[in-house]
């Protein structure tokens, strides 16, 4: 007797395919760099442009207006507006025994006491300042000495010493002024009055 046995072997093949996508991202950073030219006589303080040169100051502006003071007369204030602007002039003091304006005879504008801070309130969009600044005695005549001009709001805050009644000073902001205020470091032993003169105010 033959015993036959068939024996049949099956083979599974598998096949895995892995795929990977990889994904770049490129970031491209461009940095501008504006580099502003001032004009002459022009620097620059914190929050503005300060000029030493009434054209140079006035090349700044798109509009202006210039107060040269022929109309004014003593008072409790005087108001003065051109081209959209307006400005306010005060006296004003801690304690106020007087805070009256006092117009010089020749067309320039102070206070009456000495001590007293000459106010510059200003109506919309004014942004610039600037004019003949510098101290007078009581006989009006030009003395040298230091003022102080503190603009508000901001930082707007500078000591010019005046030598002649023809230094000019100007403040162009980058944001609306309120008011600009005026005030003299007296001397020892003498009285000396912030005189105004030819103010130019615009934007």
């Amino acid at each position: 007797s033959t015993t036959t046995t068939t024996t049949t072997t099956s083979s599974t093949t598998t096949t895995t395919t892995t795929t990977t996508t990889t994904t770049t991202t490129t970031t491209t950073t461009t940095t501008t760099t504006t580099t502003t030219t001032l004009p002459s006589s022009c620097y620059a303080g914190p929050g503005d442009v300060r000029c030493t040169n009434a054209a140079s100051f006035q090349s700044l502006l798109s509009a202006s207006f210039t107060e040269n003071f022929n109309t004014a007369t003593a008072g409790s204030s005087f108001s003065s507006s051109g081209s959209g602007f307006s400005v306010a002039y005060t006296a004003t003091a801690a304690v106020c025994s007087d805070c009256t304006l006092y117009p010089l005879s020749y067309f320039a504008m102070g206070t009456n006491t000495a001590t007293d801070t000459l106010r510059l309130t200003f109506g919309a969009g004014v942004r610039g300042i600037g004019g003949n600044f510098y101290l007078t005695d009581y006989y009006e005549a030009q003395q040298p000495g230091n003022y102080t001009i503190t603009c508000s709001p901001g930082a707007h805050t500078a000591t010019q010493n005046a030598t002649s009644s023809s230094n000019f000073f100007g403040i162009k902001a980058s944001v609306d002024l309120g008011f600009c205020d005026f005030t003299t470091l007296q001397p020892t032993g003498v009285s000396r009055w912030v005189t105004l003169d030819n103010v130019i105010v615009g934007a």
